[in-house]
Parts: C-alpha cells; sequence; structure tokens
C-alpha cells in the first residue's frame, strides 16, 4: 500500500487507488450493460451496482471498462474454489455514452486471507488478524486516462479499522442500501433482502 500510494498521487475528487490483489484474473467475460456476473446460485444476497464514470472536470467518460470481480457468501474468489464457475462474480463493463455504468453483483463478505505458511507465522508474529473487509474490486480503463485499480468497501463491515493489508481509504467506503423483496426492483424470483450501491468512478487524465 505505500508503494501503492507513492506511485498513484491523485488530485481532489479523483478516485484513490488501492491494491489489486492476488485474486484478478485476467479474461473476464464482457458482459452487457446492466446484466449479472452471478453465475452460480447460492453465491450471495443480490445487489445493484451503478454510477458513472467522469473526468475531474465532470464529464462523462463514453467507453471506459469497468473490470470488476468479489468474493462469493462461501468467502471464496473463484481462482479460490473448483466448485464456483470461472466467471462467477466477474465481469467487464463498457460504459455508455453518458459514462453510466450498472451490474447485478451480490454483497461482498469479510473473509480470511490464506493464512497456512510463513503468512500465518508473519501475522502472528505482528500480533495482526488475517481479516479483509467486505469489498468490490474495479479497475478502470479508458482512452486518455490513467487506469486505476480501486475498492468499494462496504461500511457496515466490522474489519474496516483493521484491514491486514491496510487497504481501505476513507474515500472507498460505500453504503450497501438495504431494500425488502416488495420494493420495485427487486430480482425475479427473490424473497429476501437485496442491496444497491451508487458511487461515481473518476479516473485522473492523462496530460
Amino acid at each position: 500500500m505505500l508503494v501503492d500510494a507513492l506511485q498513484h498521487p491523485v488530485p481532489a475528487g479523483a478516485t484513490e487507488s488501492t491494491v489489486l490483489g492476488p485474486f484478478y484474473s485476467d479474461g473476464s467475460p464482457l458482459r452487457p450493460m446492466g446484466s449479472s456476473t452471478v453465475e452460480q446460485e447460492g453465491s450471495g444476497e443480490p445487489t445493484f451496482v451503478s454510477g458513472t464514470v467522469r473526468g475531474t472536470d465532470g464529464r462523462p467518460v463514453g467507453g471506459a471498462v469497468l473490470d470488476v470481480w468479489q468474493n462469493a457468501a462461501n468467502q471464496l474468489y473463484t481462482i479460490q474454489d473448483p466448485q464456483q464457475p470461472p466467471g462467477n462474480l466477474r465481469g467487464r463493463f463498457r460504459t455508455g455514452a453518458d459514462g453510466s455504468f450498472a451490474f447485478w453483483s451480490v454483497r461482498p463478505v469479510d473473509y480470511r486471507i490464506p493464512d497456512d505458511g510463513p503468512v500465518g507465522r508473519m501475522l502472528a508474529a505482528a500480533g495482526r488478524h488475517p481479516w479483509r473487509p467486505a469489498h468490490l474490486h474495479l479497475m478502470i480503463s479508458a482512452t486518455g486516462f490513467h487506469s486505476v485499480a480501486t475498492h468499494f468497501f462496504d461500511r457496515t463491515s466490522p474489519n474496516l479499522a483493521g484491514d491486514n493489508v491496510f487497504g481501505v481509504k476513507p474515500s472507498l467506503v460505500v453504503d450497501f442500501v438495504p431494500h425488502g423483496s416488495d420494493e420495485r426492483g427487486v430480482p425475479d424470483g427473490w424473497n429476501g433482502t437485496w442491496y444497491t450501491v451508487e458511487r461515481d468512478v473518476v479516473p485522473v487524465p492523462r496530460e
């Protein structure tokens, strides 16, 4: 995170970066805007994520690509879990001319980083736990802008103040707004609580 902070300073109003993480996988499926990344039943509680990619001048950035990935309700990412389809909870979306993006996923959960072997011994020696707060990963790329890898962190996570990779930045904490099954927009066949997240993403223009 120190290297990330030194390498990716941003002006006021731009989206801050955080670690790419080891669970990124290149070549996620390109999906239609507004569609779902969920390929396996039981992956978690439905969540609709939306916003706009715009420049620091406020202008929308059309044609930007959002590469998104996250863990499932069992705390695991696809590359950790052979029981999940390779594309589950992963996808790439291209913004419209107005810079807007939207997709369905699930609410992420807090998870333990693998702590067997030397990582576990290092954490134990430092008196630290192996937990990361719940988050969505997003990597944004667009012509004329610097790419940015960032997170949307769940404000209610009990591990926000103790992220074991120090990845949390206050500007990246978002609200997962709950909705009932009787509210407009509920996914077909879903009878429980579902969520929405709305947050713009602001990459830094290239000089």
